[in-house]
């Protein structure tokens, strides 16, 4: 080859830098597409490989819509709902003040109203605003006070950034033009992982008596993953550099994730106070002893009559239809019988085994 051939190639290249640039600078073309695509890509990639938050409920079907079916079983002949009212839910980390880069929201509390409001029928929120009250009652407006039974209070108490991460790396490079650096390329690839963890506090207080309520809150975790990779390739000739460089960064919604915090906290927090199988509800959740112990608590407080009616209650959800007569006959104990044997319960069948009540009550058949 000439060396007239080899520059006009050159000047042709270098002419036509300033084209292929100009692409890049528009959505749509050049890298920028490319860069639009690949994190297209990449997040539904990571979407496939890594969980979402709100995927882990149970069934596709959301915590709060869960726990209000649940209620609708458990509290079928309670007339008056549950009225509940909040404080303000914030963050006490402090890094949702700007000057640390807002990573985390200020005020959670319509997050919470949202939740309660979910639940049902069976649950009933009261606005908790003094301002509105006050301007109704000064235009005259007929304005009836509801009282709520409990109050929640709470906020997000802890951010553990970066508790657990990784990096690798590589990168490979190569030179043309003996020595003289006429033509150089190189390529490398990073990737890091990091691991940070949320947890929100809650807590219930009884409005009546201005007390905490004992034995009832929830102060739960999630992590939050962070993925990031790297990819770079660049060229030189004569000088003149082309590179490209990817940059792909998975985040899990960290706003995601606090909302499903608010939501499984607050299906804890009154399944707690109601003593009610609410961890049906939560995926991967065990049995909570603490319920399960105020129900046996609750069964052996009663006298003999009143425990075979609780037993004959229990029983018609599970299909059979008793008179709830609190005489312990032949109808009610050959139920009894039937249905512990479908459920492999292995107790003994005694009026006075609070345990044995237990099992059944929490095992109540709830339609999805």
């Amino acid at each position: 080859m000439s060396r007239f051939t080899f520059d006009r190639r050159r000047r042709a290249l270098l002419l036509g830098l300033p084209y292929l640039l100009a692409g890049c600078a528009f959505p749509g073309t050049g890298l920028v597409g490319w860069a639009k695509s690949d994190a297209e890509s990449f997040a539904a990639e990571r979407q496939r490989r890594t969980p979402q938050p709100q995927s882990r409920a149970r069934d596709g079907m959301a915590a709060p819509e869960c726990f209000g079916r649940l209620l609708e079983v458990y509290r079928r002949d309670e007339t008056v709902p549950l009225y509940v009212q909040s404080q303000k839910i914030s963050d006490s980390t402090g890094l949702s003040h700007p000057l640390v880069g807002a990573e985390l929201p200020t005020d959670l509390t319509d997050m919470l109203i949202t939740s309660v409001s979910r639940i049902g029928r069976k649950t009933v929120y009261i606005p908790n605003d003094l301002d509105f009250r006050k301007n109704y009652t000064r235009a005259g407006a007929p304005l009836s006070v509801r009282v709520p039974k409990v109050l929640i209070g709470g906020s997000i108490t802890e951010f553990d950034r970066a508790i657990s991460s990784t990096a690798r790396g590589a990168d490979a490079g190569v030179s043309f033009g003996k020595g003289k650096g006429k033509s150089e390329g190189s390529v490398g690839e990073k990737g890091a992982y990091t691991i940070s963890r949320l947890t929100i506090d809650l807590n219930l207080a009884d409005v009546a008596s201005n007390t905490m309520v004992p034995g009832v809150y929830a102060a739960n975790s999630m992590k939050v993953i962070n993925e990031t990779a790297e990819g770079n390739f660049d060229f030189a000739i004569f000088g003149n550099g082309l590179g490209f460089n990817s940059i792909n960064r998975y985040l899990q919604g960290r706003h995601d994730a606090i909302r499903l915090l608010v939501d499984f906290s607050v299906v804890q927090l009154l399944g707690r106070y109601l003593a009610v199988p609410y961890w049906r509800c939560l995926p991967e959740s065990q049995a909570d002893a603490s319920v399960i112990e105020r129900i046996e608590r609750s069964y052996l407080a009663n006298a003999r009559s009143l425990r075979v009616k609780w037993i004959q209650s229990t029983l018609r959800d599970y299909g059979y239809a008793l008179p709830q007569s609190g005489v312990y006959d032949a109808a009610t104990r050959a139920a009894l019988e039937a249905t512990v044997r479908s459920l492999a319960i292995r107790r003994p069948l005694s009026l006075d085994d609070g345990k044995l009540f237990a099992e059944l009550y929490v095992r109540i058949p709830v339609s999805a």
